[in-house]
């Protein structure tokens, strides 16, 4: 990497520092404003007053948030290791543009009925800064529950939930055991599961688990499969 890459990085730098701070001095004022929509925490406690409404936005909001971390640690780390700077130097940086003190709180998300609320909500008095939620799929090396996992338990979806697992390097039996254990857990009605042998080749399938038991489905027929149980909830 060459000396005018490095400077070409640093008034980079320099100009996110400017950015953030501007941000941040608008996230301020908006914070402060009022606006025209009731304001909403972090943890998202403000939406219970959207009556029926609340959970599905609840849901969204969570998915947006997630999604857009992802997508910008994955950018910023990309364009670190194109200078030659570690990519979790990158995505560290992304967490910072992207948290409720800069970007995130002035980034609008429209969540259907009227609603429009920040990505990442400004907090205030002392207010932990994202969702619960949020905060333990971040959580390094902590055992979280998955979205999948939250449907039922946590946001109380009553239709039809289908469930997507795949093990490595484990026995059809030990998979069935797995795969009917990971269904029950989550309340999905059926589950999805193979392994990696499973995925290519003449024997490509999986098996589809239910309350009622399972049965192996090949790979041609998995995607017809599922919509019949779409259809039959109709």
């Amino acid at each position: 990497m060459n000396l005018l890459t490095t400077r070409q990085l640093r008034w980079l730098l320099l100009a996110v520092c400017v950015v953030g701070g501007l941000s941040l001095n608008a996230s301020a004022a908006a914070g402060s404003g009022g606006g025209e929509h009731p304001r909403i925490s972090p943890n998202l406690t403000g939406m219970e007053a959207w009556g029926e409404h609340a959970r599905t936005a609840r849901v969204m909001l969570t998915l947006f948030q997630v999604a857009a971390i992802l997508a910008a640690a994955k950018l910023m780390g990309w364009a670190a290791e194109r200078v030659r700077v570690p990519g979790v130097i990158g995505e560290l940086m992304a967490g910072v543009l992207l948290g409720p003190y800069l970007l995130g709180s002035l980034i609008p998300v429209p969540l259907g009925g009227g609603h429009v609320v920040p990505l990442f909500p400004l907090p205030h008095g002392g207010e932990w800064p994202v969702s619960d939620t949020v905060w333990a799929i971040a959580v390094l090396g902590e055992r979280t529950e998955k979205l999948v996992d939250l449907f039922r338990t946590e946001w109380g979806h009553r239709g039809l939930l289908v469930k997507f697992k795949l093990e490595v390097g484990i026995a059809r039996e030990e998979l069935l055991r797995v795969g009917e254990a990971s269904r029950t857990a989550s309340g999905a009605d059926y589950l999805v599961a193979n392994t990696l042998e499973m995925v290519e080749g003449p024997q490509a399938g999986a098996f589809l688990l239910s309350a009622a038991g399972h049965e192996w489905v090949p790979r041609a027929a998995l995607a017809e499969r599922m919509v019949k149980l779409v259809q039959a909830q109709r």
